[in-house]
């Protein structure tokens, strides 16, 4: 079309400048072609730039349009459809705080470090490979604490338990990944270069522990001991690689609450780790013990009678009336609690309530009818007058008719792995401190049981020759010749005590005779006395 215009006005102007050629000089005429031409050049170039001002224009209108659609989809992403009281997918906000809070507790994490040797109670391990770059380093410091377990455990499956895949996980190579399997120890690093470690035990490592150390296996290290979660070995056919983040809760009575636990699974990796850190040593029931306390997490339960109350809690239903019909609002509750004193570095109890002061502290959280929660179920406390103290627990709440339960539940009471093998290694210590104190006193036992044999000894043989075993004929032993002699002095004795008895007859005579000898000779000395005097008072008479 647009050329059409082109020609008609090409063949006007030809027209004029003939018709005008008797009057015009050739200058006005050759200008006038000259104007024609350019006019026709700066129509072009105002319809192209009319073409490309209209296209842009409908560019930038579709693309302001698909970025407005972005935006509100990345706020969706983001923040979640604010259209939607349950979201469908995950947010990006709610990701974050999973990843940011997965980061905080587990800490980093260096996998297959080959130990290179070990002296004088320390072991150098290679954390980064000869053929990596060294910018980076493996960033551990001197001084730091770590938590050392061997890679022992090969996992069947593109997938481990609650990580990421393996790195053969896209070709499909099975085993893709190598679980931690015997627990090496609490080392601290002594020494650090761009690609090696010099660790140190931060204490005494037992027998097994010293015999991982000589294991060939490879060693993975973590900052911080993992911690146990509810959700570590869930499985689940919907989420990617099959892990388990979180389980909403729903109407269904037979819904378990942390996901499905495979029961062989469990088996399997509990059966391989007790191996891997107590090899030769028979397991007896302690794996399967293990398998069903986990396997049980989260699962309802018919009896909530054979429960124990520490593991008891309830899945409700929050009405949206109460017993009297009267129409619920949404319940404003505190969750979290004030923070105790912990070094630790986890950031929850076994209770979910938050331990790191940054995370403590008192929140509101809005319980909306029709939703559905999993709570520990409270006990009912009373005054010192007997009257029941409303405290706003879940059995004041049932009362009340704000929620039903839907299923009792059995959650698992977490593990502390750090404060566990701090206190095994306590109870480690007493035991063979004991053990050392028994040696001891087995061994002066001994030594006193030696010298009583001695003793026995000696005494037997002194027996033996008091009783004249082994003597020749004709000699006698010291004892029967002892007795020979004591037969003799008791023969000697009673011959003397009858001499005695003789002696003491012939005294009792003597003495019988000398008093009565005594008394005739007193009376002799008063005759001759009175004699004395007659004849003495005779004479001075006469006088």
């Amino acid at each position: 079309m647009i050329y059409a215009l082109f020609g008609i006005f090409f063949v006007a102007m030809c027209l004029l400048a003939f018709l005008s050629a008797k009057t015009w000089h050739w200058l006005n005429i050759t200008a006038l072609c000259l104007v024609g031409l350019l006019s026709m050049f700066a129509l072009v170039l105002v319809a192209n730039y009319l073409d490309w001002q209209k296209r842009w224009r409908t560019a930038y209108e579709r693309n302001l349009k698909e970025l407005e659609q972005e935006r509100a989809r990345g706020v969706a992403l983001k923040y979640g459809d604010p259209m939607k009281d349950v979201q469908e997918e995950p947010t990006l906000v709610e990701l974050m705080g999973r990843f940011n809070r997965l980061v905080y507790q587990r800490g980093r994490v260096w996998r297959r470090c080959s130990r290179m040797k070990i002296q004088n109670n320390q072991v150098q391990l290679q954390v980064l490979p000869d053929n990596a770059a060294e910018e980076g380093g493996h960033g551990i410091e001197q001084g730091v604490t770590l938590y050392a377990f061997l890679e022992q455990i090969p996992f069947q499956g593109a997938q481990p338990p609650g990580g990421a895949a393996g790195p053969n996980a896209a070709q499909g190579n099975a085993p893709s990944f190598l679980l931690p399997g015997a627990y090496v120890g609490e080392f601290v690093v002594r020494a650090t270069d761009a690609k090696t470690v010099t660790l140190e035990p931060a204490m005494p490592l037992d027998a097994y522990q010293q015999r991982h150390v000589q294991a060939g296996a490879t060693w993975v290290l973590y900052e911080v001991m993992p911690i146990d979660d509810h959700y570590v070995f869930a499985t689940s056919d919907e989420g990617p690689g099959g892990v388990v983040e979180y389980v909403e809760p729903n109407d269904d009575a037979s819904q378990p609450v942390f996901g499905k636990m495979d029961g062989n699974m469990l088996r399997q990796l509990f059966a391989a780790a007790f191996q891997a850190n107590f090899p030769g040593v028979p397991a007896g029931n302690t794996v399967e013990q293990l398998a069903s306390l986990y396997e049980k997490d989260g699962q309802p339960q018919a009896d909530p009678e054979a429960i124990d109350p520490d593991n008891l809690w309830f899945k409700v239903k929050f009405n949206n009336k109460d017993r009297n019909g009267n129409p619920l609002k949404p319940l404003n509750v505190e969750v979290s609690a004030n923070p105790s004193i912990s070094d630790d570095r986890r950031a929850f109890d076994t209770s979910g309530r938050a331990i790191d002061p940054r995370l403590a502290g008192t929140r509101q959280a809005v319980l909306k009818p029709g939703r559905f929660g999993v709570f520990r179920k409270g006990f009912e406390d009373r005054d010192e007058n007997g009257r029941e103290i409303i405290d706003d627990d879940l059995d004041d709440w049932i009362e009340k008719g704000i929620c039903d339960v839907v299923a009792p539940i059995f959650v698992r009471k977490l593990t502390n792995y750090r404060d566990g093998f701090h206190l095994i290694a306590q109870e480690r210590q007493r035991i063979e401190e004991s053990i050392r104190q028994t040696v001891a006193n087995t061994a002066q036992w001994q030594e006193a049981k030696r010298n009583c044999d001695t003793q026995i000894a000696y005494r037997s043989d002194e027996k033996m020759k008091l009783d004249g075993e082994g003597l020749e004929e004709g000699q006698i032993g010291e004892l029967p010749g002892f007795r020979r002699d004591v037969a003799a002095a008791d023969k000697l004795l009673q011959e003397l005590a009858q001499q005695k008895t003789s002696l003491l007859e012939d005294l009792s005579r003597l003495y019988r005779a000398n008093a009565a000898l005594r008394e005739q000779l007193a009376a002799v000395h008063r005759y001759l006395r009175e004699q004395i005097d007659r004849k003495t008072e005779a004479a001075v008479t006469l006088k």
